[in-house]
């Protein structure tokens, strides 16, 4: 999504839980440097089948979720490890396989301090505000 759709889907997502409900939400993530690879050469390739994916950063992420009025507001990254081996070494040795090898990749769950710069998805988990008392 682009402007302003990325700031009402946020807000959509909080407006249909209960008040103070969870609104959990996984985009991918822009300085995820493996998954922008492996994106343009998806597109260059004629293999990206998903369409306009703009990814979100951690900052944007936030700022969305406070002008929709969410709070607490947390975003968490995947493993930047799990995902970089996922994109550039897993998914290929499977396809090549023809879908026969399946890796376990809860092995390279491994946190990092790069993952919130390096990992593939960030997740959202921020409350919808209380419903006003009247």
């Amino acid at each position: 999504f682009r402007y302003p759709q990325r700031q009402q889907i946020i807000e959509l997502h909080g407006s249909v839980v209960k008040p103070g409900g969870w609104v959990v939400i996984e985009v991918p993530n822009a300085y995820c440097l493996p998954y922008q690879w492996f994106k343009w050469l998806a597109q260059r390739t004629g293999h990206w089948k998903v369409g306009l994916e703009i990814p979100f950063t951690t900052g944007e992420l936030i700022r969305c979720a406070r002008a929709a009025r969410l709070f607490p507001v947390q975003v968490i990254s995947s493993s930047a490890i799990r995902d970089t081996l996922d994109l550039l070494c897993f998914q290929i040795l499977e396809h090549l396989s023809g879908d026969r090898l399946k890796i376990d990749r809860r092995p390279f769950e491994v946190p990092t301090p790069c993952d919130r710069y390096a990992g593939y998805s960030l997740t959202l988990a921020a409350k919808s505000p209380q419903a006003e008392e009247g």
